[in-house]
Order: C-alpha cells, then sequence, then structure tokens
C-alpha cells in the first residue's frame, strides 16, 4: 500500500479525464499523510533508518526551508506557489516519503509490493500507449512528458523480479523450461515498459530516460539483464561506468550556456529549427542570470515563474503560438532541468546541500547493492549484526538504479509533482535495512509512544481536511472565471479567497472582475487604485499589469470615460511592464489599446506599426495576441468615421 500510494500520488487512476491540478495536488500530497499515516499506525515494519538517510533528508529539508524563509512572500511560496504548480508543501512530500521508505524493515512483503507495483505500471502503460496512438491526449499522470519520469523506475522493477526468479531457479537446480516462463515474461514485461516509454513521449525524452537507464543498470548491476557473474559481466559494468560518466559530463556541459555557446550564440537560437533546443537553450540562459542575481539561497522554492520571465529574450514568445491574453503564458514554469531548477530556486547553499545530501544517500547505499564508493567494499551490517542476504543486495541495486533513472529523466523535464512519489520511495528503500529479529522486534509500546502515534494520525488528518478544503476551493477557480465576470461570480471568487486566503491566482481574478464591474467612473478608479496597492506577490510579477490595463482600458470604453487619472495610472501599469521585462505581444497590444482609448492619433500610428514589426521570431505581435485584431479594427472604423 505505501508503494502503491507513492506510485498513484499525482491520480494515476484518474485515467479517462485529466484531473484538475487542484485536485492532482489534493491527490499527491493525501498520498503522502496516507504513507506517514501507516508509519503513525504501526503498520509498517519500521525500523530506525540509517545515519546516511537520516542526514540526506535533513539537509534537502534544510535547504528547502533555508531558501523559503529567505525570499519573499514565504505564505505564498509554500501554500501556494506563485503562479506555478508545485507549492512549497509538495516539495517536502520527496524528503518526507524518502525517509519513511528508509525507516521500511525488509523482508518477504517487499517482493510482492514491488510486484504489484509493477503490474499496476504496467497496466497504466498500457493505457497510455493505446491513448498515445489511439486518442487525442494521453490523459495518465495528466501529460505524457511526466509520465516519462513517473514511469521509469517500472522496467528496472520488472528486471529485478526476472533475475529473483532466475536466481532462485539456479539455486534449487531447478532451470526448466516450465520454470522458465515466469522469468521470460518478467523480461518480456521489462522490455515492453521501455518500449512504451519511449513511445508515450512527444519528444526525446523517453528515448533518453531509457537509454540512461540502460547504462544505470550496465554500470551498477548488470546481473539485471540476466547475466552470470563473470569476465563479460565485469566488462559490461566497467564500459557502462566509462559511458555513464560520460553521459553526466556531456548533460551538465550542455545546460551551461558557456558551452552551448560555443556550439550557437544566444543571437542565434531564434533561427534554429527545433523548437525544443532552442527554447530550453534560452531557459538556461534567464537560469544563469537569475542565479546570478540570488546566488546564495535562490528565488525560493516557487521563485521560479515569477521572477525569469525578466530575464528572456522576447524572441521566444513567438515559439508560444496564440498565447492568449493570460499572464502565466509569458514566463514558463520552469527551466526544465534539476541541475537549473535547484540553481534558480534553492541557489548555491541549496545545491552544496543536495550535493551532501546526495553523497551520503550514495555511501550508504552502494555499499548494501554490493558496489564501491568511498570505502571499502562490504556489506552493511546494523547495530544488531544482520547481514543483508543476496536478494537484499539486489534489490538495493534494483532501487538504486530506479532512483538515479528517475533523476536522470528530471535532468531534461520539469520538476513537477505529477513525475510521482516512487522514484523517493525506491531512493528510501535502497538504504532501508532488513526487518528487525529476535530481540530487536521486541518494541513494547510505553504510554507515551501511544499518545504520540494517536497525536500524529490526529494531526495528519487536520492537515488532510485543511488542505481538501483549500484545494477545492480552487478548484472552483477555473469555472467561475469562465463564466464571466457578474455579481454571482464575484461573490463566489470571494468565497473561494476566504478558504484560500492569500492565493495569487485568486486574489488577480478578484482584482480583474472588480474592474470589470465597475459601474462608474468613481468606482472604477478606486479598482485601478486597488490593483496598484495590491500586494507584492501580485504587482512583483508585472505580467499581470498588461492583464489589468486590458480590463481597465475596456471598461473605459465601455463607461465612456475619458477620466485623466485613469489613464494615468494605465500608463504607469503599462511602463512598469515594459521596464522589468522583455517586450511581449500583449504588452504591444495593450499599448496600442491605450492609444485608441485615448485617442492620440500620433500615439495610434506608433503602436500599430509596433504590433505590425516582426519582433518575435519572425512574428508580430497582432499574430500573437488575439485582441490586437479588434483593436485595429477599431482603429480602422475611427478613421473611417473621420
Amino acid at each position: 500500500m505505501f508503494l502503491l500510494a507513492a506510485f498513484l500520488a499525482p491520480g494515476a487512476w484518474l485515467i479517462v479525464k485529466i484531473p484538475t491540478v487542484e485536485k492532482a495536488q489534493l491527490c499527491f500530497f493525501l498520498a503522502t499523510l496516507v504513507c506517514a499515516a501507516l508509519a503513525c499506525a504501526k503498520l509498517l515494519p519500521m525500523r530506525r533508518p540509517a545515519k546516511g538517510a537520516v542526514l540526506a533528508a535533513g539537509l534537502v529539508t534544510a535547504a528547502f526551508l533555508l531558501a523559503l524563509v529567505t525570499n519573499a512572500f514565504p505564505v505564498q511560496q509554500f501554500l501556494y506557489d506563485l503562479y506555478g504548480e508545485m507549492p512549497g508543501y509538495l516539495w517536502l512530500c520527496y524528503p518526507a516519503i524518502f525517509l519513511l521508505a528508509a525507516s521500511l524493515g525488509l523482508g518477504r512483503w517487499v517482493r510482492t509490493a514491488l510486484r504489484v507495483v509493477t503490474v499496476v505500471g504496467l497496466l497504466l502503460l498500457a493505457v497510455a500507449f493505446y491513448q498515445r496512438f489511439f486518442t487525442p491526449w494521453v490523459n495518465v499522470f495528466g501529460s505524457s512528458a511526466y509520465n516519462v519520469s513517473a514511469f521509469i523506475p517500472i522496467p528496472v522493477l520488472a528486471l529485478w523480479l526476472a533475475t529473483m526468479d532466475l536466481r532462485g531457479m539456479r539455486r534449487a537446480g531447478q532451470v526448466t523450461a516450465a520454470k522458465r516462463a515466469p522469468v521470460i515474461l518478467w523480461f518480456v514485461a521489462a522490455l515492453a515498459a521501455a518500449v512504451a516509454i519511449m513511445a508515450i513521449s512527444y519528444g526525446m525524452l523517453g528515448i533518453f530516460s531509457v537509454g540512461a537507464l540502460v547504462l544505470l543498470i550496465a554500470a551498477v548491476r548488470p546481473q539485471l539483464f540476466g547475466l552470470p557473474e563473470g569476465r563479460f559481466c565485469k566488462g559490461v559494468q566497467i564500459g557502462g561506468r566509462i559511458a555513464l560518466g560520460l553521459l553526466v559530463l556531456a548533460l551538465v556541459a550542455a545546460l551551461l550556456p558557456q558551452v552551448s555557446g560555443l556550439v550557437v550564440k544566444r543571437s542565434d537560437l531564434p533561427s534554429l529549427t527545433s523548437e525544443n533546443i532552442r527554447s530550453r537553450i534560452e531557459f538556461s540562459y534567464a537560469s544563469e542570470a537569475l542565479t546570478a542575481a540570488r546566488p546564495l539561497t535562490g528565488s525560493g522554492p516557487a521563485g521560479f515563474r515569477f521572477n525569469v520571465y525578466r530575464y528572456l529574450g522576447s524572441w521566444i514568445y513567438g515559439n508560444t503560438a496564440t498565447i492568449g491574453t493570460e499572464p502565466l503564458a509569458y514566463s514558463p514554469p520552469s527551466p526544465h532541468s534539476l541541475p537549473w531548477e535547484i540553481m534558480t530556486r534553492l541557489g548555491l547553499i541549496g545545491l552544496l546541500a543536495l550535493l551532501a545530501a546526495g553523497w551520503f544517500w550514495l555511501r550508504d547505499t552502494a555499499g548494501g547493492a554490493g558496489l564501491t564508493f568511498g570505502h571499502k567494499k562490504k556489506e552493511n551490517t546494523s547495530s544488531s549484526g544482520d547481514r543483508p542476504s543476496g536478494s537484499i543486495v539486489d534489490l538495493r541495486a534494483a532501487c538504486m538504479i530506479a532512483a538515479l533513472a528517475w533523476l536522470f529523466s528530471l535532468f531534461v523535464t520539469p520538476m513537477h509533482f505529477a513525475s510521482g512519489l516512487l522514484g523517493a520511495a525506491l531512493a528510501g528503500l535502497a538504504c532501508a535495512r532488513p526487518e528487525a529479529t529476535g530481540m530487536d522486534a521486541l518494541a513494547l509500546p510505553s504510554a507515551a509512544k501511544v499518545v504520540a502515534r494517536v497525536a500524529g494520525c490526529i494531526a495528519l488528518v487536520v492537515l488532510a481536511v485543511f488542505f481538501s478544503r483549500q484545494q477545492y476551493a480552487l478548484a472552483r477557480v477555473p469555472g467561475i472565471v469562465i463564466g464571466g465576470a457578474d455579481a454571482q461570480g464575484l461573490s463566489l471568487l470571494e468565497s473561494v479567497d476566504q478558504a484560500a486566503s492569500g492565493d495569487p491566482m485568486v486574489k488577480c481574478y478578484l482584482l480583474q472582475m472588480r474592474l470589470l464591474l465597475s459601474t462608474n467612473q468613481q468606482e472604477l478608479n478606486q479598482q485601478i487604485q486597488a490593483v496598484q496597492t495590491a500586494p507584492g506577490y501580485i504587482t512583483g510579477f508585472t505580467p499581470n499589469f498588461t492583464q489589468f490595463a486590458q480590463y481597465a482600458l475596456s471598461q473605459m470604453q465601455s463607461l465612456q470615460t475619458s477620466d485623466t487619472a485613469n489613464f494615468s495610472a494605465v500608463t504607469t501599469l503599462l511602463h512598469q511592464a515594459a521596464s522589468t521585462g522583455p517586450v511581449t505581444p500583449a504588452l504591444l497590444g495593450e499599448q496600442l489599446h491605450l492609444a485608441v482609448v485615448s485617442g492620440s492619433a500620433p500615439a495610434i500610428q506608433r503602436a500599430t506599426a509596433e504590433v505590425k514589426r516582426p519582433f518575435f521570431n519572425g512574428k508580430t505581435a497582432a499574430e500573437l495576441y488575439p485582441p490586437i485584431a479588434d483593436y485595429l479594427a477599431s482603429v480602422q472604423t475611427n478613421s473611417g468615421k473621420q
């Protein structure tokens, strides 16, 4: 149940209809609480985790908290994210699941549990494969790109199950055709899973992830391929380690603008034929600049989208086709690579903390997986003298490979809650110890321990209720906004704001709706002033201003008012948007809108020329921002009247 909850955390069971972001986030968080509740209720074979696991989880959590408290709007970053999809409390689910998994006592249950997870993963992959080729969209986990990261552990788990069956047959001396059938079936399942992962990705992510997985298996445990011990197996391991090292160096080098700039200059990026490559290289340049702005603690766990738009080139907006009026379209939610995720969000201190956490994890994991890492090769033993068996060594190796493959897939894709918790759980299992036996298994509960467990369960229930109320309230927002601006919609938004007080998107929608519902010049002026005095998590994200300007100008047209103070306020909003980031199609469009409403002929002439200039990678703002067509039609109408 623990492993299934971690695997299905993003709501993979909703395979017919993609769950809303809020409901998927809630599934992710509740799955973590379920895992914690199993531990509190003593329903898991828990042991004290290894020191390396505790240090690794502690360092990751400390780096997160430091970045959170040293950046602006920690409450919004923790509870809601800043216009993104990964609130801070979801980031903390990863070290929590890792530490819980590292505390599990490994016993006979592991094989059954991993078999169930693998079978469920194979079934979901079959559904995703069908959806990829026979339906318009892949609904499993919400997006095909994130499926790859969530599913990448499945092939190696199938290989482990195959080699365990093969090992058992060889040990019993019963290698017969009938006995080989389950082994062959698991090998075929592993191959089918790898093919499905490559196929469901709409880009190269699946192929890259499977390739990295193959190299990891070769470098760590080539026996998972069914190879017997010997020279050939050792040669495969050495070759795999060399190839894996070269791949890591190539990845790190490709993510550095100083290296990628030797191949293609930033000024030449718009001319590249591959939109995927040019946009990701541009993200690396912007991430480097964002890191330089806050090098030590980064921009916070949720601060990437809130800040990175300032460092992007204007040409990149020509790659997004018709992106409409939504401000979020002008700022990517992620740098699309794990190293830059860490540097931009947690800074250099966070990177060093995570590298140290990785060292402690690998040091404890490698020895138990039959490898040498930082000390002489040996089998780890606990204080009670338990010694891992050969099957436990293979299990740890498989879990280690699966967790590393999960991290490798995140090198070239966004870190997103839909990537699942299975990778973190397997990382914990890789350094878990065998179940306690004999006197170690006698854990007579004291009254204090019982009270602590009951209090822990009550706390988990309280958290579940709080976040369920919050997320269900937020899930209503898209329907309210689509319904249009009216008194009922405003009332519903205000009720959502009470349940999720401080959510940046809800606050933005409230300001926008109040602008559109202004009934006279004085009320409109008050609402524009409310925009200017809004909290920093709204005014600090200046792409919002273009949309506020659009609604304010539209309402001025509707009310047929030409109040000088209102014009001045809207002009200030657009100037502030222009001064803090690159020119966007929406910004040029709203500058034209302002000129049309003001009626200034010279301003209209200048703004019209700007929206028709091929400024965005060969495209004009008029092609990318739909409202411009209405503004230009209004200009022609007014010219005809004159």
